[in-house]
């Protein structure tokens, strides 16, 4: 009896334990609408109801472009924020955002959806071309190494960047988010479990050159979700 019981405290607490997930990322996770309609739906709605019907109490945050630095002590976004968190839906274009460490608790399971904003963005011929920034690992504030203190390797995974097709905005090469991945991979040095989003997402049209239509948005979620 004695042996049941202790089996049964584990299960509960595995279950438990299971049972929270944070979530962080940038313009690509902004949830517009709470209930769009199918066609409308994106990345987040899929996203987030897809980890609430595997049991998970979700706490989902995205402020576009925000980059690790901002995730460190919190900053402010005046292009998206989303918020879904405590029975809260806050969909808004400007607003604070808070910090990592006001958000992770040990206990909870942290997935990050960012990259688009840890490249180098140049203007040529009024375009945005990306360039790989090794400063984005390399800093000397070791910004994305402050981001991840105190998360539990085996509870933290980290969803890269998408290809993409040139847009009217953004040119973002197939190469540098090649580059962009090995340097990922070798300065998390295990830290996060990383989703590899590159296979996942073959873009139908261009639309600003970054971020996804509805249908492509909504394809990068199902096949994170896959993943995980």
């Amino acid at each position: 009896m004695r042996n049941l019981l202790i089996v049964l405290g584990l299960i509960i607490g595995m279950s438990s334990y299971a049972s929270d997930l944070l979530y962080i990322g940038d313009s690509h996770s902004h949830i517009r609408e709470e209930n769009p309609v199918s066609a409308k739906r994106r990345f987040g709605n899929v996203f987030y109801e897809g980890m609430k019907s595997r049991g998970y109490e979700v706490s989902y945050y995205a402020a576009c472009g925000s980059d690790p630095s901002d995730w460190i002590n919190g900053s402010v976004t005046e292009c998206g924020y989303t918020e879904v968190a405590g029975g809260k839906f806050l969909s808004v274009a400007k607003s604070p955002f808070p910090s990592v460490v006001n958000l992770y608790s040990s206990q909870s399971k942290i997935v990050i959806n960012l990259g688009d904003n840890m490249f180098h963005w140049k203007t040529v011929a009024g375009k945005r071309v990306a360039e790989f920034n090794r400063y984005s690992f390399t800093t000397s504030t070791n910004s994305f190494l402050r981001l991840l203190k105190g998360i539990s390797p085996r509870n933290c995974t980290w969803i890269g960047p998408t290809y993409h097709i040139e847009g009217e905005i953004y040119f973002k090469a197939n190469a540098v988010v090649d580059e962009f991945y090995e340097n990922l991979k070798t300065h998390l040095a295990g830290r996060c479990s990383v989703i590899d989003s590159r296979p996942l997402v073959v873009p139908s049209v261009p639309n600003d050159g970054l971020h996804h239509v509805n249908g492509d948005s909504q394809a990068w979620a199902i096949g994170v979700l896959k993943q995980l």
